[in-house]
C-alpha cells in the first residue's frame, strides 16, 4: 500500500519524520474529505424537509384561497331577510 502512495519510500528517499508527517497529512485529508460528504449528505437532507415544508405550505395555501373564492362567489342574502 505504501509503494503506491509514497514511491521510494524504502530506499531512504524520506525521513523518518516526513514519512510521518506525509501519512499524517493524508490522514487529515481524508478525514476532512469525510466531513465535508458528511456535511453535504446532511445539508441535502435538510433541504429535502425544506423543500416538503414548503410543498405543504404551497398545498395549505392553495386550499385556503380555494375556499376563499367559494365564499366570495356565493350569493350574499338580503339583509333584514
Amino acid at each position: 500500500e505504501y509503494d503506491l502512495m509514497y514511491p521510494g519510500w524504502q530506499d531512504d528517499q524520506f525521513t523518518p519524520e516526513q514519512l510521518f508527517l506525509t501519512a499524517v497529512d493524508d490522514a487529515l485529508e481524508q478525514r476532512r474529505a469525510h466531513k465535508v460528504d458528511k456535511l453535504i449528505r446532511q445539508m441535502r437532507a435538510e433541504q429535502k424537509v425544506v423543500r416538503e415544508w414548503a410543498d405543504e405550505q404551497a398545498q395549505q395555501q392553495h386550499e385556503i384561497a380555494s375556499v376563499l373564492r367559494q365564499v366570495a362567489d356565493k350569493p350574499k342574502a338580503p339583509a333584514g331577510k
